[in-house]
C-alpha cells in the first residue's frame, strides 16, 4: 500500500492599524510690565527732564509670523481725544508728554510732532528724545524698530523677538527737549506724561 500525504502549511499574519493621539499646542502671549523710573522731575527753567524709563518683558511659545507686537504711545488731550505721542525727527523716535491737568488741544500735540514747532503754539505738551531698546534671552536676533501704519494711528514700535522666546523691551528719555516743544511761560506746571501700552495682535 502506497500512501500519499500532502501537507497544507499555516499562514501566520498580523494585522495592524494605527491611530494617533494629536491636539494643537496654542500660541500663547504673556506681557508683563516690569519695575520703571518715573519719579524725576522737569526742570522749570530748561525744560530738561530727569530720567524716565518703561519696560517690559514678553514671553511666548510662538514665532513673529503668529502676532505683531508693538508699542503703541498716546497723551489724552482737551477734547478727550487720545493723541498718538510718538514721532520721528531726522531718524531718531521721540515721545510727546502732556499735561494731565492743563490738557493740551489736540492741535497742540500736532504742532509739537510737525515742523515748523513753535513753543507759543505747543503749550502744555514736551518732546523729548527716546532711547529704545530690545534685547532677547539665550539667543541672537530680534529688534525694535520706529514703524508708521494707519493701522496703528501712525508711529509705532514693532518687536521682533527672533528665535527667542523670552524677549524685555524697554524706553527711556532723559536730557534737554526737542528744540520749540518747551516754555516756562507757555507750558503750565503740573505732571506730564504718556501712556505706553505693549500688544500682541494676533495675525489671521
Amino acid at each position: 500500500m502506497i500512501l500519499l500525504g500532502m501537507t497544507t502549511p499555516q499562514s501566520r499574519g498580523a494585522t495592524e492599524y494605527n491611530q494617533n493621539i494629536k491636539r494643537m499646542v496654542e500660541p500663547v502671549v504673556e506681557i508683563t510690565a516690569l519695575p520703571s523710573q518715573n519719579g524725576g522731575l522737569i526742570d522749570s527753567r530748561s525744560g530738561s527732564i530727569t530720567p524716565t524709563s518703561v519696560k517690559f518683558s514678553l514671553m511666548t511659545n510662538s514665532d513673529d509670523n503668529d502676532y505683531d507686537f508693538v508699542l503703541q504711545a498716546s497723551v489724552k488731550t482737551l477734547e478727550d481725544k487720545n493723541a498718538n505721542a510718538y514721532f520721528e525727527r531726522n531718524s531718531s523716535g521721540y515721545i510727546v508728554l502732556a499735561n494731565t491737568i492743563a490738557k493740551p488741544s489736540f492741535e497742540s500735540v500736532e504742532n509739537v510732532k510737525n515742523l515748523p514747532s513753535r513753543a507759543s503754539d505747543n503749550p502744555n505738551a514736551i518732546a523729548y528724545l527716546l532711547s529704545t531698546t530690545g534685547s532677547a534671552y539665550s539667543v541672537s536676533g530680534g529688534g525694535v524698530s520706529l514703524k508708521s501704519s494707519g493701522n496703528y494711528g501712525g508711529y509705532y514700535y514693532e518687536i521682533n523677538k527672533g528665535d527667542s522666546q523670552l524677549f524685555t523691551v524697554s524706553q527711556s528719555a532723559s536730557g534737554a527737549p526737542l528744540s520749540n516743544t518747551y516754555s516756562f511761560e507757555n507750558d503750565r506746571a503740573g505732571v506730564y506724561e504718556a501712556t505706553i501700552t505693549f500688544s500682541a495682535y494676533k495675525r489671521p
